[in-house]
């Protein structure tokens, strides 16, 4: 069974072009669920979540930099360990 990592991607909010990739798998999944308010694995590994502010400002304190929501539409997900990052 491979390893599941979580992620933040950044997308341009006009034109929705990559921008970034924030892995977060450092932050344990009692917390990922806690933030994003699902508490069903699955759900937390087969769905894409749009971050909000709010999310944003409780991720703050487990990231060096801070989530630009201003700038940027993030999403929150999850994929297999082995899985390429987007370039």
């Amino acid at each position: 069974m491979n390893r599941v990592e979580y992620v933040l991607e950044a997308f341009e909010k006009k034109g929705d072009a990559f921008v970034k990739e924030v892995n977060v798998s450092h932050i344990p999944l009692a917390k990922l669920q806690e933030i994003f308010g699902i508490h069903d694995d699955a759900l937390l590994r087969d769905g894409e979540q749009p971050v909000t502010p709010e999310h944003a400002v409780k991720l703050r304190a487990h990231l060096n930099d801070s989530l630009d929501t201003e700038r940027y539409d993030w999403f929150f997900g999850a994929r297999q360990a082995s899985d390429k990052p987007k370039t």
